[in-house]
């Protein structure tokens, strides 16, 4: 638990249940290995938890996990905003179950605070701190339980999520430039921003055919 969280009074906290899931790694640029994502909420309390260890097939990893986290603890800011609270993921790799030697592969940190009170978001999010082009599909959902129920949202600013779907006759007119580590041949166009569950059923669609058919990422 945050412990400056202890001084706020109630009058400015919000608890919220996360419910999200954990759907896949794609455009892996390796063959071999087992992966798995490492999860822990850095604010609002103190859940972690961690998806099994799957082998790569086809360039991809799926998971298909659901996590739920109960009582988190929001904190609205004098201007009525919601402050930042930080779901952490950490994709990981092990070459065999045998080898007890593990690598991070990358992160993605997402505000749930941008996901407060709102249905099913699904979203993918290109990983930081990574030296690959691969993206991880979450799935979130933020419920409302109890406390102030007047506040705002923050805008989205989590580093990494894909936006701005191209329709497919731009595709072919915006193949993306590598990034430097010319060993890597995908490649990935910018998608929608927001894709929900019933909004963006078919975009998210898009997205995954995109990514299995190597496309490259313009960093």
């Amino acid at each position: 638990m945050n412990i400056s969280n202890l001084f706020v009074p109630k009058s400015r906290k919000v608890i919220f249940k996360a419910i999200f899931t954990i759907h896949d790694l794609v455009n892996i640029p390796h063959i071999t290995g087992q992966y798995y994502t490492k999860w822990k909420l850095k604010s609002g309390g103190s859940s972690h938890g961690k998806t099994e260890k799957i082998p790569i097939n086809e360039h991809a990893v799926s998971w298909e996990k659901q996590f739920v986290i109960d009582n988190i603890t929001m904190v609205i800011g004098k201007d009525g905003e919601l402050m930042p609270c930080i779901l952490s993921f950490t994709i990981r790799k092990q070459e065999t179950s045998i080898d007890k030697q593990q690598e991070s592969i990358g992160t993605v940190d997402i505000n749930l605070a941008e996901f407060a009170g709102s249905r099913i978001n699904t979203r993918r999010y290109l990983l930081q701190e990574s030296k690959i082009n691969s993206t991880i599909k979450i799935s979130l959902e933020l419920i409302y339980i109890k406390g102030e129920h007047v506040f705002k949202t923050p805008s989205s600013k989590s580093a990494g999520e894909i936006t701005n779907i191209f329709q497919p006759q731009e595709l072919a007119n915006n193949i993306a430039a590598p990034r430097q580590n010319q060993a890597l041949n995908y490649q990935f166009m910018s998608l929608n921003h927001n894709i929900i569950s019933k909004e963006g059923e078919s975009a998210t669609k898009v997205i995954d055919e995109l990514f299995a058919s190597n496309t490259m990422i313009n960093e």
